[in-house]
């Protein structure tokens, strides 16, 4: 496992040790995910959901539904999650692009050309994340790799709205903090 898949796993079992410390009993969540269990957000989800309840010492189990078993798409996660109908969900955040326009910042095509690229996206972006996330009574508690939107043009075409886009991103003071 990577150090930040790792980081975010811890992250997320400090909070939630915290927040179970005053109760003996195990959690236990159901976790929908709409992608197979041998795609990257399924494989992901399985690192997150093992790792969990090894840090956690087997006080937090989730048991993994993967391929929509669960009965929820990817785009009624956010809104089942909030309304409690599900305890979690692991959700490609382009398919939830309706409820916050901030959602689609991953999906935007050409931002970002390398990992390295990807993960600068993510520190810049995650307190926004978090921030839609509270508004809406939610915890964002990791975040998984995924290939870059449009990885697989051969073009060299870039729109000059991308271009504005990628030098937007590298000018935010988070980034010229690096």
């Amino acid at each position: 496992m990577n150090m930040f898949m790792k980081s975010c796993v811890m992250t997320a079992a400090a909070v939630l040790a915290f927040s179970t410390a005053a109760s003996a009993a195990t959690v236990k969540w159901d976790m929908a995910n709409e992608y197979q269990e041998s795609s990257i957000h399924g494989q992901g989800q399985k690192v997150f959901s093992d790792t969990l309840m090894k840090e956690s010492g087997g006080s937090v189990v989730v048991t993994n539904h993967f391929g929509g078993s669960i009965g929820y798409k990817s785009k009624e996660h956010f809104d089942a999650v909030g309304d409690g109908a599900l305890p979690i969900a692991n959700t490609s955040m382009g398919q939830v692009a309706g409820i916050e326009p901030i959602f689609l910042l991953s999906s935007l095509p050409f931002l970002v050309g390398s990992a390295d690229d990807a993960k600068l996206l993510w520190e810049v972006a995650k307190p926004h994340y978090e921030a839609v996330f509270a508004k809406h009574n939610q915890l964002l508690l990791y975040a998984s790799p995924w290939p870059p939107a449009a990885s697989g043009q051969r073009s060299r075409f870039c729109p000059p709205q991308i271009s504005r886009a990628r030098k937007f991103v590298r000018g935010m003071p988070a980034v010229q903090e690096r």
